[in-house]
């Protein structure tokens, strides 16, 4: 087990299994999310699904219920927080 540090305080770095966690990718470039796509799927994790817009984030997340949820913060139809705020009450 590997130790770091942060801010003055130790922490214990545990082995995870990536693909165990399921990730939901939320931008409205294409570009960006294929990337992120590729290099979430490239290191294990589980990609459930991609949105490009809020509404279709919020049908994502109803759907799908993601562990993670990585979110651009200004999208076409409203503001990536506001997906941030239904995804921690699902």
């Amino acid at each position: 087990m590997e130790r770091a540090f942060a801010f003055g305080y130790q922490l214990k770095i545990m082995p995870i299994d990536n693909h165990q966690i399921s990730v939901l990718l939320i931008d409205d470039h294409q570009v960006v999310r294929d990337g992120l796509r590729y290099a979430f799927s490239h290191e294990g994790f589980n990609v459930l699904g991609q949105a490009a817009t809020k509404a279709e984030a919020f049908a994502q997340i109803a759907h799908k219920d993601p562990q993670v949820v990585v979110v651009v913060l200004t999208l076409p139809d409203g503001r990536g927080l506001e997906v941030v705020a239904c995804a921690r009450l699902v």
